[in-house]
Protein backbone atom coordinates (compact mmCIF):
# COMPACT_ATOMS: atom_id res chain seq x y z
CA UNK A 1 0.00 0.00 0.00
CA UNK A 2 1.12 3.35 -0.48
CA UNK A 3 2.24 5.40 2.35
CA UNK A 4 -0.10 7.63 3.18
CA UNK A 5 0.67 11.79 2.51
CA UNK A 6 1.51 13.90 5.96
CA UNK A 7 -0.69 16.93 5.82
CA UNK A 8 -1.79 19.93 8.30
CA UNK A 9 -5.19 20.43 9.82
CA UNK A 10 -6.48 23.03 7.43
CA UNK A 11 -5.63 22.84 4.05
CA UNK A 12 -6.87 23.87 0.46
CA UNK A 13 -9.32 21.79 -1.72
CA UNK A 14 -11.10 22.14 -4.69
CA UNK A 15 -14.52 21.36 -5.14
CA UNK A 16 -15.24 19.50 -8.44
CA UNK A 17 -15.72 19.76 -11.41
CA UNK A 18 -16.48 23.38 -10.29
CA UNK A 19 -12.72 24.10 -9.88
CA UNK A 20 -13.79 25.85 -6.15
CA UNK A 21 -11.10 26.38 -3.85
CA UNK A 22 -12.04 25.92 -0.03
CA UNK A 23 -9.94 25.70 3.35
CA UNK A 24 -10.63 22.11 4.55
CA UNK A 25 -10.61 21.76 8.27
CA UNK A 26 -9.42 17.95 8.29
CA UNK A 27 -10.70 16.50 11.45
CA UNK A 28 -9.52 12.88 12.45
CA UNK A 29 -11.60 13.31 15.34
CA UNK A 30 -15.28 13.45 13.99
CA UNK A 31 -16.71 10.95 11.16
CA UNK A 32 -18.13 12.68 8.08
CA UNK A 33 -17.74 15.51 6.07
CA UNK A 34 -19.33 18.63 6.05
CA UNK A 35 -20.24 21.29 3.63
CA UNK A 36 -20.92 25.18 4.14
CA UNK A 37 -24.36 25.61 2.13
CA UNK A 38 -26.68 29.13 1.86
CA UNK A 39 -30.36 29.13 0.20
CA UNK A 40 -30.89 25.06 0.87
CA UNK A 41 -34.04 24.55 -1.84
CA UNK A 42 -35.49 20.99 -2.34
CA UNK A 43 -36.27 20.26 -6.25
CA UNK A 44 -37.27 17.02 -8.09
CA UNK A 45 -35.45 15.75 -11.28
CA UNK A 46 -36.75 12.48 -12.65
CA UNK A 47 -37.66 11.43 -9.66
CA UNK A 48 -34.93 12.19 -7.30
CA UNK A 49 -34.69 14.50 -4.37
CA UNK A 50 -32.15 17.08 -5.73
CA UNK A 51 -31.28 20.23 -3.78
CA UNK A 52 -29.90 23.71 -5.12
CA UNK A 53 -27.68 25.68 -2.35
CA UNK A 54 -24.64 28.78 -3.38
CA UNK A 55 -21.64 28.92 -1.94
CA UNK A 56 -18.71 30.78 -1.64
CA UNK A 57 -14.98 29.80 -2.05
CA UNK A 58 -12.12 31.38 -0.42
CA UNK A 59 -11.45 33.22 -3.91
CA UNK A 60 -14.51 35.27 -3.43
CA UNK A 61 -15.90 33.01 -6.12
CA UNK A 62 -20.03 32.50 -5.80
CA UNK A 63 -21.54 29.29 -7.54
CA UNK A 64 -25.28 28.04 -7.09
CA UNK A 65 -24.86 23.83 -6.78
CA UNK A 66 -26.77 21.58 -7.87
CA UNK A 67 -26.79 17.95 -6.24
CA UNK A 68 -28.60 14.63 -5.63
CA UNK A 69 -29.90 14.13 -2.26
CA UNK A 70 -28.49 10.73 -1.01
CA UNK A 71 -29.58 10.86 2.42
CA UNK A 72 -30.38 12.69 5.34
CA UNK A 73 -28.85 12.99 8.26
CA UNK A 74 -30.14 13.28 12.26
CA UNK A 75 -27.89 14.37 14.63
CA UNK A 76 -28.03 16.61 18.09
CA UNK A 77 -26.47 19.71 17.93
CA UNK A 78 -24.15 20.66 21.33
CA UNK A 79 -27.21 22.63 21.95
CA UNK A 80 -29.53 19.61 22.14
CA UNK A 81 -31.61 20.44 19.44
CA UNK A 82 -31.98 18.09 16.77
CA UNK A 83 -30.90 18.98 13.58
CA UNK A 84 -31.93 17.46 9.88
CA UNK A 85 -29.21 17.41 7.00
CA UNK A 86 -28.86 17.09 3.34
CA UNK A 87 -26.59 14.60 2.38
CA UNK A 88 -24.63 15.21 -1.11
CA UNK A 89 -22.11 13.49 -2.74
CA UNK A 90 -19.37 15.91 -4.35
CA UNK A 91 -15.71 14.95 -5.47
CA UNK A 92 -12.90 16.66 -4.01
CA UNK A 93 -9.12 17.72 -4.88
CA UNK A 94 -7.04 16.88 -1.73
CA UNK A 95 -3.51 17.48 -2.27
CA UNK A 96 -2.97 14.71 -5.73
CA UNK A 97 -5.80 13.20 -4.66
CA UNK A 98 -9.62 12.72 -6.34
CA UNK A 99 -11.95 11.84 -3.81
CA UNK A 100 -15.42 11.12 -4.08
CA UNK A 101 -17.29 12.12 -0.88
CA UNK A 102 -20.50 12.35 0.93
CA UNK A 103 -20.92 15.53 2.37
CA UNK A 104 -23.63 16.91 5.16
CA UNK A 105 -25.21 20.39 4.04
CA UNK A 106 -25.20 22.55 7.33
CA UNK A 107 -24.59 26.14 8.07
CA UNK A 108 -20.84 26.54 9.01
CA UNK A 109 -20.53 30.76 8.59
CA UNK A 110 -19.44 30.52 11.95
CA UNK A 111 -16.19 28.45 11.16
CA UNK A 112 -13.29 29.83 9.16
CA UNK A 113 -13.18 26.56 7.63
CA UNK A 114 -16.80 25.87 5.38
CA UNK A 115 -15.07 22.38 4.65
CA UNK A 116 -14.81 19.61 7.50
CA UNK A 117 -13.38 16.42 6.02
CA UNK A 118 -13.62 13.40 8.66
CA UNK A 119 -11.85 10.33 9.88
CA UNK A 120 -13.18 7.87 7.04
CA UNK A 121 -12.48 10.10 4.23
CA UNK A 122 -8.75 10.73 5.22
CA UNK A 123 -7.96 7.20 6.56
CA UNK A 124 -5.44 5.30 4.17
CA UNK A 125 -4.78 8.08 2.61
CA UNK A 126 -3.32 11.00 4.95
CA UNK A 127 -1.56 11.21 8.04
CA UNK A 128 -2.81 14.70 10.03
CA UNK A 129 0.17 16.62 11.52
CA UNK A 130 -1.77 19.22 13.89
CA UNK A 131 1.69 21.47 14.56
CA UNK A 132 0.99 22.15 10.02
CA UNK A 133 -1.40 23.91 7.70
CA UNK A 134 -2.13 24.60 4.45
CA UNK A 135 1.14 22.53 3.53
CA UNK A 136 -0.41 21.55 0.35
CA UNK A 137 -1.92 23.45 -3.24
CA UNK A 138 -4.77 20.74 -4.32
CA UNK A 139 -3.60 19.55 -8.25
CA UNK A 140 -5.47 16.52 -9.20
CA UNK A 141 -4.37 16.62 -12.88
CA UNK A 142 -2.62 13.12 -12.53
CA UNK A 143 -4.87 11.77 -10.02
CA UNK A 144 -5.78 8.49 -9.76
CA UNK A 145 -9.56 8.38 -9.16
CA UNK A 146 -10.71 7.57 -5.11
CA UNK A 147 -14.19 6.33 -3.27
CA UNK A 148 -14.83 7.26 0.49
Amino acid sequence: APTPTVLGWSERIKLMPEQLMFDAKLTPGSEGNVLHADDLKEFSRDGDKWVRFSVSDNLGNEKVLERRVIDKSSFRTTSGKLDRRYVIESAVCLEKVYLVLEFALADRSNFDQKVRIGRESLAGNFIIDPARTRTSAPDCSKSKRKSR
